[in-house]
């Protein structure tokens, strides 16, 4: 979105040379804003990738020692 709006302010395209500065810098202020906040969730999420890797790797591994052992889910009932 912000190549197509940059594009038709550009003044080479006809567009207002003040308009097009302040969306280029809104642009700019905005992309440096998110950065900051990705590199703040990056302990979190790496945090979350770790907890939820451990989480399957133990359901994987409960699973695999179901299906090995042919333990049944329930007891026959008579």
């Amino acid at each position: 979105m912000w190549r197509l709006l940059l594009a038709r302010l550009h003044p080479d395209a006809g567009g207002d040379p003040e308009l097009f500065l302040f969306a280029n810098a809104l642009r700019e202020r905005t992309s440096s804003h998110e950065t900051e906040a990705e590199r703040a969730a990056e302990p979190f999420l790496q945090a979350w990738q770790d907890t939820m890797d451990c989480w399957a790797s133990r359901n994987r591994e409960t699973l695999r020692g179901l299906v090995l052992t042919e333990m049944p889910l329930a007891a026959p009932r008579h």
